[in-house]
């Protein structure tokens, strides 16, 4: 049995292999993640070429998620390519250095221009912590808090910063034309703040034939402010720990990711849950207690997908980092009950009824699958937002398989034709029912379709059948 949450992998060295991506498919990876701040177009072509070719090789549909880099700021290039940071030293934050003062190069003066005396400033994702001190000439003088190494071009986190950067630059529409090009199906946007800056992305791909869902990344704190309206704006959502984690104070992102789940349960958008899931495991085959218990949380507290970074982009065991995340993630599955719920708001209540319709039924007869013939996953959304104990299958056309694979609990499969009455439906959801292997002869699964036939057009069946 498959784990229902879904499960993304960031590529990278350590995975940019045949033999590999195959082993992390069969471990349970739905989702692969380009992280496009490294690399260049001609490794992201490769590596999507790659995934394409392993999901059909591997027979299920695999997902491809571009990672725009947005508006990352960073220090400039350092003398030898690091910096060692003091605790008590004054450091010297500007383009050029000057006698007398440590200098840590900041070439962009949009970062100067937000420093505020007693404001801090992190370095390298919080290895390093900075106080403000004073402004003097072009440069801002700081006092290091911590003892630190850090290196040329690392990341810069101003949690009291006035910063107005949209999160859509001009390089991240360069690397989303490329993106449409390859035809991937997600499209994450960083540094969200707004619901605007969504809306200049689907802007920008509005002449485009196939469409990907927008993920947005909800990293900084006022994404937190306008957080309701970027849900709504969004086609799914990632909770992205590791420089949310640097912009609030560190006891509250946990209540913050739980926020960020619910206000998506609300509205129904998949909530992905990233960075650190098994961080451990970049370097050792084995994970901590914490760690299992994160990725658990996670799950129990209403995530449709969990997410790996270094793990399997530059770490020792990719594989077993996969393997891991399974485990965990299919056991919280087992304490999660469906949620038989009318009340949300992005569906009509036809959908709502006959997706409450579907669960409810599965759970009385038992059933092995829910299975769902769809052309525009209106109703597997549905059937997905309510966790259903057993598995959904969807069956799509082709091509639409690995759009659908965000979803909480769902496969897909390709049919070309379903027949023209119900019993060929019927048969065919059987048939995929077998041979996907979520049920065998005897077994009852619960179908959900349209009635066949121009007569009966917008009318919905929902039944058990036996295989």
């Amino acid at each position: 049995m498959w784990n229902k949450t879904s499960i993304i992998c960031t590529l990278g060295p350590s995975t940019s292999n045949k033999r590999t991506l195959l082993q992390l498919i069969e471990a349970g990876m739905d989702v692969a993640r380009l992280n496009f701040s490294h690399g260049n177009l001609a490794q992201h072509r490769a590596l999507i070429r790659l995934v394409r070719e392993c999901s059909a090789r591997a027979g299920r549909a695999i997902g491809v998620l571009q990672d725009l880099p947005g508006p990352k700021l960073r220090a400039g290039n350092m003398p030898g390519g690091i910096l060692e940071i003091h605790s008590g030293e004054e450091i010297l934050l500007a383009a050029r250095p000057r006698n007398g003062i440590k200098h840590l190069p900041f070439p962009d003066q949009r970062l100067l221009a937000a420093l505020k005396p007693r404001g801090d400033v992190f370095l390298a994702d919080g290895a390093a912590h900075l106080k403000v001190l004073r402004v003097k000439g072009e440069g801002v003088v700081c006092r290091s808090l911590s003892n630190a190494t850090v290196r040329s071009r690392c990341g810069v986190n101003i949690p009291d910063g006035d910063l107005t950067i949209s999160a859509f630059t001009a390089q991240d529409r360069r690397f989303l034309e490329f993106g449409l090009s390859q035809g991937v199906d997600f499209v994450a946007v960083s540094f969200v703040a707004r619901a605007s800056d969504l809306r200049a992305v689907r802007r920008a791909m509005a002449d485009g034939k196939k469409k990907p869902l927008v993920v947005a990344k909800i990293e900084r704190g006022p994404a937190l402010q306008d957080l309701a309206a970027i849900v709504g704006e969004s086609d799914a959502v990632m909770v992205a720990r590791g420089d949310l984690g640097v912009e609030l104070p560190f006891a509250q992102v946990p209540f913050a990711q739980k926020e960020i789940i619910a206000q998506c349960r609300r509205q129904g958008r998949p909530v992905i849950v990233a960075t650190q899931m098994l961080e451990s495991m970049i370097s050792n085959p084995r994970a901590t207690r914490a760690e299992l218990t994160d990725i658990a949380n996670a799950v129990l507290d209403g995530a449709d997908a969990v997410m790996l970074s270094g793990e399997t982009s530059v770490g020792k065991y990719p594989r077993e980092a996969v393997a891991t995340l399974s485990a965990v993630v299919c056991e919280a599955e087992k304490h999660i009950r469906p949620e038989i719920d009318f009340d949300y708001p992005f569906a009509s209540a036809k959908a709502r009824s006959i997706a409450a319709a579907a669960v409810a039924l599965s759970m009385g007869v038992e059933a092995k699958a829910i299975v769902i013939p769809t052309f525009t996953g209106d109703t597997v959304r549905c059937v997905s937002h309510l966790k259903p104990q057993c598995p959904i299958v969807a069956l799509c056309k082709p091509g639409g398989e690995s759009a659908l694979t965000l979803l909480w609990g769902v496969r897909s499969a390709a049919i070309r034709g379903l027949g023209r009455d119900l019993e060929s439906v019927l048969a065919v959801s059987r048939r995929v029912a077998r041979r996907m292997g979520v049920a065998r002869p005897g077994d009852d699964i619960v179908v959900s379709c349209s009635m066949p036939g121009r007569r009966f057009q917008g009318d919905r069946v929902v039944t058990a059948v036996r295989v």
